[in-house]
């Protein structure tokens, strides 16, 4: 296992974790905390640097287990926009009537549906009696058009 550095973030308490063979580069600099969760630093006064692109030396990419925090190379893996997207939670606003990701409730039959995005495309799962049975059927859908990207509601599908 690679052994770990915590560098601290100037504007809040917390700490983002990077592999140690990237300290010397990291830290040279002052890192921050944004209001989406992200690290970065100022490259000058109207630019900044994400700390996640320093380290992988690109800008398409993702946090595989969805912690901005966690900046450490085994975290972070080459995503396309739609993969990205994939790896997202489920949305949380009053509109989504379920609490699971991909499902919600179609009042004029009274049952859960399954939808998802992928590359602006609507998939449909099919029509459920239970919120949970609709649930189960969206991360079935969700493996099967985000693969390794997909963000389910049960851990073991």
């Amino acid at each position: 296992m690679n052994d770990i550095h915590f560098v601290k973030l100037e504007n809040s308490g917390k700490v983002a974790i990077i592999d140690v063979e990237f300290t010397k580069d990291v830290c040279q600099f002052k890192w921050y905390l944004d209001s989406k969760g992200y690290v970065f630093r100022y490259t000058s006064r109207y630019h900044r640097e994400l700390l996640h692109h320093r380290i992988f030396g690109c800008k398409r990419l993702d946090h595989a287990d969805r912690d901005r925090l966690n900046n450490k190379l085994s975290n972070l893996r080459k995503a396309t926009s739609s993969q990205n997207n994939a790896n997202r939670g489920k949305y949380s606003t009053k509109q989504f009537t379920s609490k699971y990701k991909g499902v919600h409730f179609e009042k004029s039959c009274k049952m859960w549906r399954v939808r998802l995005y992928f590359k602006k495309q609507s998939f449909y799962g099919g029509y459920f009696d239970s919120e949970v049975e609709a649930a189960k059927a969206a991360d079935i859908l969700a493996v099967k058009i985000h693969g390794n990207f997909a963000v389910l509601n049960f851990k073991n599908i």
